[in-house]
């Protein structure tokens, strides 16, 4: 506005009484001018300026907002990411998530104290935001039953029928998951040429790669689902030591059938 008044002003001086007269003049004009136009715009001159923000315009886009129970439980300890359930069984944990330290909670209660149990954990090579196809938990096998002890439970085809499904909460929502494979597998060596390995399906990338997983779950389990799961669905896989080989695992795979 400065420099507005300087050019309008500056040139051509006659006289101080013109120079006071035609100042007047001015000011006069734009007061009027400005008069004029103030009903039609909020700001700025003939509405060319962004106008005066309305409730409509600062609104923030809506905020999805943390379950309560989650809000707290982060509170206490902000690597807590989920809570795993599993009816029938001593499964009912919070999961956490420590990518930069995935063994952090190998033997470490949730208060941040040594624990024998540790608490289930999910694989550092899965991503939460933007979510992975497949997230992996890892959970301890001991014999007091607890953390993924009671996985084992599944190999029991009549286990599986009354309890088909298992739940998992995230910060923001409860999912409910049908089981699509639950058996004995084992963690390989590096220099192993085996046609697939469970612990390395993050992503489906392709319906190839979604098929060899979905063929590989069948397979392995001990007795027919007869479930379905589709290319684009998410899922959990839920890891716990098995002693059939050195390097034995247990595992269970569902599929997120919340919308479904």
């Amino acid at each position: 506005m400065k420099k507005f008044f300087n050019r309008f002003f500056r040139e051509k001086p006659v006289t101080k009484v013109i120079t006071i007269s035609a100042i007047a003049v001015a000011l006069a004009t734009i007061i009027a001018v400005i008069a004029i136009i103030k009903p039609w715009s909020n700001s700025g001159f003939g509405g060319l300026q962004s106008q005066t923000p309305t409730d409509t315009d600062t609104a923030s886009p809506t905020e999805i907002k943390m379950l309560a129970d989650m809000e707290e439980l982060q509170t206490q300890n902000p690597d807590a990411v989920g809570w795993i359930k599993i009816e029938g069984t001593m499964v009912d944990y919070p999961v956490m998530f420590t990518p930069e330290d995935e063994w952090k909670y190998l033997y470490k209660g949730f208060d941040g104290n040594r624990d024998i149990n540790g608490l289930p954990f999910i694989d550092a090579d899965c991503s939460l935001d933007p979510e992975s196809d497949n997230i992996i938990i890892y959970g301890h096998h001991m014999k007091s039953g607890k953390m993924f002890s009671d996985l084992l439970k599944f190999e029991t085809e009549s286990f599986w029928k009354e309890h088909p499904t298992f739940t998992y909460k995230t910060l923001y929502e409860e999912r409910t998951y049908e089981i699509v494979g639950a058996f004995r597998d084992r963690v390989y060596y590096v220099d192993e040429e085996v046609p697939f390995k469970f612990y390395q399906f993050i992503n489906a990338e392709t319906q190839e790669d979604f098929d060899k997983a979905i063929n590989h779950f069948k397979s392995k389990t001990p007795y027919d689902m007869n479930v379905k799961a589709e290319f684009g669905d998410k899922f959990i896989t839920l890891v716990t030591c098995a002693y059939h080989h050195d390097y034995g695992r247990y595992v269970v795979v569902g599929r997120d059938i919340t919308n479904k």
